[in-house]
């Protein structure tokens, strides 16, 4: 998948960027990955999926994509969700209290947890909430943005699975300031990209 991402985002190199994917049950491949980070100019961060992998983000064999991640202040788009034994929101703060150099990305917000994953969000600066399926719930964009602040929340919408149309509706009609919606469809996410887009 980093490959065919890579193809793609060189292709619409200033449209298109991408996070590379780490799997921890393949760790020589892993590192091998991490290593051609670099040469890929469109790449903006690391993306992990520890429930899909069956291993938890607190374990040994993430280690060094976390290491990695924390030597160049990267971004880490992470799964979370609540109850999980491989990315709760309980798992996710452990990391992120060990790895204070990474801006983590709390995919999902702990779904199922959302109070939980608030609360790591409140007390931990590195760890921001993001909006995938989240926005869908009945009032849980206005208690995230009345409980952690807009500044916290950044737009997602697991693009071809949802349609962006309907997650973007959601967050337009919620019950919240434009200075809020503004800071979750764009402004958010233009701040934790500064210095980190590359032009391929």
């Amino acid at each position: 998948g980093n490959a065919e991402m890579d193809e793609i985002t060189r292709r619409y190199a200033g449209r298109w960027y991408a996070y590379l994917t780490y799997n921890p049950n393949y760790p020589e491949q892993g590192r091998a990955e991490l290593e051609s980070f670099e040469g890929r100019k469109t790449f903006v961060g690391l993306k992990f999926h520890p429930s899909g992998n069956r291993y938890p983000i607190t374990g040994d064999a993430y280690r060094p994509a976390l290491e990695f991640a924390a030597a160049r202040e990267l971004l880490v788009l992470t799964h979370t969700w609540g109850g999980s034994p491989y990315d709760s929101p309980a798992m996710l703060a452990e990391v992120a209290e060990r790895y204070p150099q990474v801006t983590f990305l709390a995919g999902h917000s702990g779904y199922g947890e959302f109070r939980e994953c608030m609360a790591v969000a409140r007390e931990h600066a590195n760890v921001y909430l993001e909006m995938t399926a989240v926005y869908a719930v009945r009032g849980v964009i206005e208690d995230m943005v009345n409980t952690v602040g807009a500044h916290k929340i950044v737009f997602g919408c697991d693009l071809p699975w949802f349609d962006p149309h309907y997650a973007i509706g959601c967050i337009v009609m919620a019950h919240i300031s434009d200075d809020a919606r503004r800071a979750i469809l764009r402004e958010n996410a233009l701040r934790l990209l500064a210095g980190r887009i590359r032009l391929g």
